[in-house]
């Protein structure tokens, strides 16, 4: 979800993963999106050839449980 319309309700956002790699954030951010958690990407260009970091922030009140998925997916690799 970037549409920061979309996120103007979601409360204070806290950074809950940060990577250089692109297709990396991509896959965390699908994961968290489809178990419900609402994420914003920031960091990256914009424009056809994205580069540069890739942080991940959700609403404070889902932190607890984007943490813990992205921990799950680690132990996982």
């Amino acid at each position: 979800m970037d549409d920061l319309h979309d996120l103007s309700s979601a409360g204070p956002m806290v950074s809950v993963f940060r990577t250089e790699s692109l297709p990396e954030g991509m896959l965390v951010k699908g994961l968290l999106e489809s178990a419900g958690v609402t994420v914003m990407d920031k960091g990256m260009s914009e424009g056809p050839y994205r580069m540069g970091p890739v942080d991940l922030w959700v609403p404070k009140d889902q932190e607890d449980e984007a943490r813990a998925l992205i921990a799950e997916a680690r132990e996982q690799d």
